[in-house]
């Protein structure tokens, strides 16, 4: 059996907690989920007092990217109707695929910001911190 390159359940959980601390220096509360490759639900954090709504637009963000493999502020800026795309899809920014070698090993969603772009810049700032750790 083929093994399949996935984000680690470890690297989904680092990812979350980089994001929140990053948060929680704007101020802002947050969701955050990581995907790996197969659209399973690796972590999902939530700051306490962060909106009802952002879990579940975290998880939308991070499945659209995964399935589209583009960060959902492309679909954002495109004005991409979310109703051609389905329920369990979102169009707005803060969901980004996760790279490894040029392959996709999952995705990350965030929200909670007042706009996706500011919800696609904290996934960015995330995902760059770990890469540079590398």
């Amino acid at each position: 059996m083929r093994k399949v390159l996935s984000v680690s359940f470890e690297e989904a959980e680092m990812y979350c907690r980089k994001a929140l601390e990053l948060a929680s220096m704007g101020q802002v509360s947050i969701a955050v989920t990581v995907i790996g490759i197969r659209g399973i639900i690796l972590c999902t954090m939530a700051m306490d007092d962060v909106l009802s709504i952002s879990p579940e637009l975290s998880i939308k963000k991070a499945v659209t990217a995964l399935a589209l493999k583009i960060a959902t502020i492309e679909l954002q800026k495109q004005k991409v109707n979310v109703a051609e795309l389905g329920e369990k899809y979102c169009c707005f920014g803060g969901g980004i695929p996760i790279y490894s070698n040029s392959v996709v090993i999952g995705a990350i969603g965030v929200s909670g910001f007042e706009t996706g772009q500011a919800d696609h810049d904290l996934a960015d700032r995330t995902l760059y911190i770990h890469l540079k750790r590398r």
